[in-house]
């Protein structure tokens, strides 16, 4: 086999076995719709704050940032300031929204 062949198929097997092991814990347990896509609002303030940061540094800086920055140039530069207060903001302010 080749090593394409040899490196499609340990994906597929992590793959699977990643699926299956994430179905596993809710299999016992019926959840709302609630419980299941917001952990029923029981994440804490840091763990929202860290999953906002992922978000921002995942799906903005590699698919809208980087894109915008090559189409206009430097004005894009405020993206770091409106990232940062938008931390700030977020951490004080989402958790009595979430309330």
């Amino acid at each position: 086999m080749s090593n394409e062949v040899i490196a499609l198929i340990v994906i597929f097997i992590f793959v699977i076995g990643a699926t299956i092991v994430g179905m596993i814990p809710g299999m016992n347990k019926k959840m709302s719709l609630e419980e299941w896509a917001v952990g029923n609002r029981s994440f804490g303030r840091w763990l929202n704050w860290f999953i906002m940061a992922g978000e921002i540094y995942t799906a903005f800086a590699f698919l809208g940032a980087s894109g915008w920055a090559y189409a206009r140039g430097g004005p894009t530069f405020y993206i770091l300031g409106y990232g940062a207060l938008a931390y700030v903001v977020g951490y004080y302010l989402l958790p009595a929204i979430a309330k």
